[in-house]
């Protein structure tokens, strides 16, 4: 009976964090289930988490992962839709992401070129 305690002490998150760390909760869970399956996608949930993370973690300190995860796993809100709600919201989030790095790093690719082509 401890957890049901601990999970009591956790202090309330803001609606951003709160946000963030279902995306973190849905990159875990589809890594582990990718994992199960022997998928090669590993890095990329992980990446995700570690994006999520780091935002939580910017907003504020001292955040307890291990305590947030578990209170929102072992939580009665967090039924089959919303989790089907979450993996939309954090997937369309993370092609956003992926769409602006492709920019960034076609524009360096193009940069390095002309770099290159001043330098002979």
């Amino acid at each position: 009976m401890i957890l049901p305690l601990a999970a009591a002490s956790l202090a309330v998150l803001s609606p951003a964090d709160e946000a963030d760390l279902r995306c973190i909760a849905i990159f875990a869970l589809s890594g582990a289930q990718k994992n199960a399956e022997k998928s090669e996608d590993t890095a990329g949930f992980v990446g995700a988490m570690m994006y999520f993370l780091g935002r939580i973690e910017g907003r504020t300190s001292g955040f307890d992962l291990e305590g947030q995860m578990t209170r929102l796993l072992t939580g009665d809100a967090y039924s089959p839709a919303a989790i089907e709600a979450d993996a939309a919201r954090c997937g369309q989030e993370m092609m956003q992401r992926g769409a602006e790095l492709e920019k960034v790093g076609n524009a360096l690719q193009h940069f390095g070129q002309s770099a290159r082509q001043s330098d002979k």
